[in-house]
């Protein structure tokens, strides 16, 4: 990693409404800097390319997760039926 940039808040107006107190300062690395440098020299800050990337990251991991987190709550039901039959 190279070198990291810290940024300190910075108050827009002198009144309570922009004080604040940062509960993390932000670091970027090299990597970081020269990622958020391609997406800001394409023009597309809200939308485009790098996000339909993420988006689609984002969503591979949820599905996965989600279906870890559906058959444990399926399998915990069937030891559930199991040890509620032996019991009675």
């Amino acid at each position: 990693m190279g070198s990291v940039i810290m940024s300190k808040p910075r108050n827009i107006q002198n009144n309570n409404l922009f004080n604040h107190i940062p509960l993390m300062k932000p670091w970027l690395g090299d990597d970081e800097v020269e990622e958020l440098r391609k997406v800001v020299i394409s023009g597309w800050i809200s939308q485009g390319t790098k996000v339909e990337e993420f988006e689609k990251m984002v969503a591979s991991f949820t599905s996965n997760w989600l279906m870890i987190v559906i058959l444990v709550f399926v399998g915990l039901g069937f030891i559930y039926q199991i040890f509620k039959r032996k019991g009675k």
